[in-house]
């Protein structure tokens, strides 16, 4: 079993047969959801594959800090950070908040299983 950092194509490169039924945990397929739609087109058309594991975590990061300045209605840091620490915003990857420690609430993982020149297939849950 590995972490994100093994779920590519790299991995079966590497380890051919061998990464046969390895598990990987990776965020879960947001290009697949179909109210993103629109922005996995938009990634398409800019040459880019919405694919990738943290292609739409990094899309929701960004959105949230645009929300969160708006909410602010400020640029100041501190008050973007406290204005997203006590907020919930839609994303791309689903409504995002956080707990009281400031953990992201939520945001699971799943667990994938590898095959060798072919998709991974779904273990655990979404």
């Amino acid at each position: 079993m590995g972490p994100e950092g093994v779920g590519n194509d790299s991995i079966s490169q590497i380890a051919q047969d061998a990464s046969e039924g390895l598990l990987v945990t990776l965020p879960k397929s947001f290009d697949a959801d179909p109210e993103n739609k629109k922005i996995v087109e938009a990634i398409k058309a800019d040459g880019k594959d919405p694919s990738g594991p943290f292609v739409f975590p990094a899309y929701s990061a960004v959105e949230l800090i645009a929300q969160g300045i708006k909410k602010a209605g400020s640029e100041d840091t501190d008050k973007v950070a406290a204005a997203i620490h006590a907020g919930t915003f839609k994303t791309p990857t689903g409504e995002l908040s956080y707990d009281e420690k400031g953990d992201l609430k939520d945001f699971k993982f799943v667990v994938y299983e590898w095959h060798f020149g072919k998709p991974k297939t779904e273990v655990s849950p979404q």
